[in-house]
């Protein structure tokens, strides 16, 4: 992108304002979007957000006249402290935009976000199942829940960002193996699986969902046979903690068999080609892990973890940017003509109901492009 500092009335929704030598209007631009594109709006970490799409590790932009210059934010600049964004299933998802009294968020619910880069949180455990039968995987897993000791220096054993630009969910190759593991261990259909074909059970996860045209149907549960998922979240304040569940219908997308290769390249060391027994061909329907292979240690938070659209599915995510936390409230997302008090009011998507529709991701998947070297 190539930029000059303007200066122009901005309109986001409903919410204008002007901005005073605040708008970097592009002149000309490498970007590859389909549709409108009207400009990029930056929700990052306030006053703390890195310029540069990742490369400029400093606050602010350096020009060829030698100062310093940061771009004052549009959400401060139109009086606007919190906002919320989330998705709905085959409809759009609504970005609000507001102040205290009309954007909702008890005390209670804040995580403190851990990010100096992005909105980040703690990941301290990943479960699978449910009730006295939910078993804590050997992932993320701080000393406190009888796992390793978090390394000298680091604040968390893992570390999330929430993001509703990447497709799925994204984490080390090793944590994705112990979570696929896990995953067909407490799905009958799958453990049974790679009994039979005595194969690794990872592997196994991910052919029986590619298999799915053969299984997903009236006569099954449908992805409710799937075991449900526990994200456990930490804010960086003292005791803010809480569990992100995912039942099977926010983890699992359905494709078709001649875009599979588009999508399993991203977890294709859990899929070798010359093991796979399914082949990918035609207009079967098929179905894949909303998950791939991303590497991001942090120097603060252990491994990163990118938490995708499914977790903007299951949750309204909330933002306050005075004081730098979120929260994901289990609510209806609602449409965007929908005041704050009626969405409270709603319920989140009917994993049940939708237990023989999976989500239907096309084509190629959006992927997050972060400097993978430094801070979460």
């Amino acid at each position: 992108i190539q930029a000059v500092i303007a200066t122009d009335e901005v309109s986001v929704g409903g919410v204008k304002t002007s901005m005073e030598n605040g708008l970097l209007l592009m002149v000309d631009k490498a970007l590859n979007i389909n549709g409108p594109f009207e400009g990029i709006l930056g929700l990052g970490l306030p006053a703390k957000a890195r310029w540069g799409m990742g490369l400029i590790q400093k606050s602010g932009m350096k020009f060829d006249g030698g100062e310093d210059y940061e771009p004052p934010e549009f959400l401060p600049e139109a009086d606007i402290s919190r906002f919320s964004l989330c998705f709905n299933n085959g409809a759009d998802g609504a970005l609000r935009l507001g102040a205290k009294e009309t954007l909702d968020m008890p005390m209670a619910d804040k995580l403190g976000s851990f990010g100096q880069v992005h909105w980040g949180v703690g990941l301290t455990g990943i479960f699978v199942g449910e009730g006295k039968s939910k078993v804590q995987l050997d992932v993320c897993r701080p000393d406190y829940d009888g796992g390793p000791e978090i390394p000298s220096g680091q604040a968390t054993v893992c570390g999330g960002i929430p993001d509703s630009g990447t497709t799925a969910i994204m984490a080390p190759e090793a944590s994705l193996e112990v979570l696929f593991e896990g995953i067909c261990s407490e799905w009958d259909r799958c453990d049974k699986a790679a009994k039979k074909n005595k194969m690794p059970k990872a592997q196994a996860f991910v052919d029986v969902l590619a298999d799915c045209g053969s299984w997903l149907d009236g006569k099954s549960e449908g992805l409710s046979e799937l075991p449900t998922l526990h994200f456990r979240v930490q804010g960086s304040r003292h005791g803010q903690m809480q569990d992100l569940e995912l039942a099977g219908w926010f983890y699992v997308f359905e494709t078709v068999e001649e875009e599979y290769e588009l999508v399993s390249e991203h977890f294709r060391a859990f899929a070798p080609r010359a093991q796979s027994s399914h082949k990918h061909t035609g207009q079967r329907k098929t179905c894949a892990p909303a998950f791939g292979v991303m590497d991001m240690p942090t120097k603060t938070n252990g491994d990163a973890w990118i938490l995708g659209t499914s977790f903007f599915y299951a949750y309204n995510v909330k933002y306050d940017l005075e004081d730098g936390s979120m929260s994901f409230a289990e609510e209806q997302c609602g449409s965007c003509g929908d005041s704050a008090t009626l969405v409270s009011q709603g319920t989140k998507i009917d994993s049940a109901a939708l237990a023989h529709s999976p989500r239907q991701v096309p084509g190629s998947w959006r992927v997050s492009h972060f400097n993978t070297t430094g801070e979460m």
